[in-house]
């Protein structure tokens, strides 16, 4: 017979998997944001724009963004410990998910939704839900401690670079810049490499309970 605890802390191998998955996706993610950070700059693809490059340079935009999803998936599998947890980290994904559906109508050439009240909103709507619920979602993972000794406070370092480059905009109308969004982009590295942490420290707990089943 089993803990019951062990359900609790997401031991299963195919949980493993996913979370092992989720954190390459971040990493790749992060990577990727970064690199389109460099073509969006080198080449002045800002908002509003046409033309093929700028559709897959915001298609680079839009794969991160599906990226850190995953993560966010990766991180409820992992654990967030509770109701709260997992209650921060669906607005947490709501507010990405925001984020891809602008990206994906201005991707497949639905111009007209930039200049729009309703894109306006869908961004700003994503942008209050990611914020708070990714530093809310990092108290929350950082309490439960399901993820391996210093690597729990990744989530909460990524919360908080957000919620300062917010506040930043809000209170100071400072936009990011290539480099502030570059480092925000080093957050979701870390929160990747933690989620690989976490699948590699369970692999060994589900190779020794699998013959106990025999």
């Amino acid at each position: 017979p089993h803990g019951s605890r062990a359900p609790e802390k997401g031991t299963t191998v195919k949980s493993t998997r996913f979370v092992r998955t989720a954190g390459v996706a971040g990493m790749f993610g992060a990577a990727l944001w970064v690199l389109a950070l460099y073509i969006e700059y080198a080449y002045d693809l800002f908002q509003p724009r046409d033309g093929v490059l700028y559709a897959a340079n915001q298609a680079m935009f839009l794969i991160g963004m599906l990226c850190f999803l995953t993560v966010i998936a990766g991180l409820m599998r992992a654990g967030a410990g509770g109701w709260f947890g997992k209650a921060s980290l669906g607005l947490f994904f709501f507010g990405w998910a925001m984020f891809a559906v602008a990206v994906l109508l201005d991707v497949i050439g639905i111009s007209v939704i930039s200049d729009s009240p309703f894109a306006d909103l869908v961004i700003l709507v994503g942008a209050v839900a990611s914020t708070l619920g990714g530093f809310v979602a990092g108290i929350a993972v950082a309490v439960a401690g399901r993820l391996p000794g210093i690597w729990r406070y990744a989530p909460l370092t990524q919360g908080l670079y957000q919620l300062a480059a917010f506040l930043r905009v809000v209170l100071l109308g400072q936009e990011p810049t290539q480099l502030t969004e570059s480092l925000w982009m080093a957050t979701w590295f870390l929160i990747g490499l933690a989620l690989l942490v976490a699948a590699s420290d369970e692999a060994p707990a589900n190779r020794k309970e699998a013959p106990v089943e025999a």
